[in-house]
């Protein structure tokens, strides 16, 4: 008789929900066509309206009042792009599975790319700041390392 029972799930794809403990999302619409699985800051531009999210462009918006989330994956979609305009779940609070950038270290913070070069992605999770272009976020968390870029489980707590 199974007496004890696991809330991990096996590692699946980038942006999904890696556990059945509590979570708490956060509905936003998005600004521009984005990829999923970036993290997400409000849209502070003229006419944006509530709830408006948008790609991080800038270190300053990578604050506790500007981040909304990380733009997890409907499981009703297909992977990719999601279309400007859409409504969806921002993760704030849980765990999730990133494909990161670079090697991360378990428990360290996560840095969010907010310039993006040859082959990045705004709003991408890393383990460094990438000679100034990603910005260490307090409350999200590698829990897995890795050796370089690939899957990895991370916590949010936005």
């Amino acid at each position: 008789m199974q007496l004890e029972y696991s809330t991990d799930v096996v590692p699946g794809y980038h942006g999904m929900v890696a556990d059945s403990a509590p979570s708490l999302t956060d509905t936003v619409v998005t600004a521009a066509e984005y990829d999923v699985g970036i993290v997400l800051v409000a849209d502070r531009s003229a006419g944006a309206g509530a709830k408006r999210a948008k790609a991080p462009a800038a270190a300053a918006e990578l604050d506790a009042v500007n981040v909304i989330g990380f733009l997890s994956r409907n499981e009703m979609s297909e992977p990719g792009k999601v279309p400007a305009g859409s409504v969806r779940a921002a993760v704030r609070k849980g765990r999730v599975f990133v494909n990161v950038e670079a090697a991360v270290t378990k428990y360290a913070t996560a840095f969010v790319r907010h310039a993006a070069g040859s082959g990045s992605t705004l709003g991408a999770l890393r383990g460094d700041d990438d000679t100034g272009t990603a910005t260490a976020v307090p409350g999200i968390t590698f829990l897995q390392d890795t050796a370089g870029p690939g899957l990895c489980k991370v916590e949010f707590d936005l």
